[in-house]
């Protein structure tokens, strides 16, 4: 019986609980929404002739969505577009914010393989160098709990081995050391 009841009180919670998509509340003052949701494209100095259409087509992307006031709110408080998408995925639809482990691990080998000589050819332990880092790479970000926020930005970058700088602020100091004690292992240090 008791089993049954907490079985319950869990699918209620399920079912009462929201995700994405707004409509949650009152809606969002999209025209401060608009300018936040720019800043991200265009950064904080463009010309107001380019700012202009850019911040017009995100007011009318904040209402078209459904952009909520509590999304609204989180949305101007991010401090980049991955933290942004978090907080109103559909105003962002080509940011990947459910960034997955494998997708960054991968593109995290490809990079190490084409930059330190990885892969067919090399020396049999620089041949497994790529794959041994991935390996930490996709561990730490599904065992250290990795935020959504790097994720996507490690997976939505063009060379994450040079994206690296602008995706770290992401993480926690403890994070990064756990994933720098992950890569020395895979490494072969201690």
């Amino acid at each position: 019986m008791t089993r049954q009841l907490a079985l319950c009180v869990a699918l209620a919670l399920v079912g009462c609980q929201k995700t994405g998509g707004g409509g949650g509340g009152p809606p969002a003052d999209c025209d401060k929404v608009g300018p936040a949701a720019a800043a991200f494209e265009l950064g904080n100095y463009a010309p107001p002739e380019t700012r202009a259409p850019t911040v017009a087509r995100f007011v009318k992307a904040c209402r078209d969505t459904g952009v909520d006031a509590k999304q609204g709110e989180c949305l101007m408080t991010a401090k980049d577009v991955w933290s942004a998408a978090l907080c109103a995925p559909k105003m962002f639809p080509d940011v990947k914010v459910d960034g997955q482990c494998d997708v960054v691990a991968a593109k995290l080998r490809d990079a190490i393989a084409k930059q330190f000589g990885g892969g067919a050819g090399a020396p049999p332990e620089m041949a497994k160098l790529p794959e041994r880092a991935a390996t930490a790479i996709k561990d730490s970000c599904n065992q250290d709990g990795w935020p959504p926020a790097m994720k996507a930005c490690l997976a939505n970058a063009t060379d994450p081995l040079q994206d690296w700088k602008g995706c770290e602020h992401l993480a926690s100091p403890e994070l990064t050391s756990k994933l720098q004690a992950r890569m020395t292992s895979a490494m072969g240090g201690r």
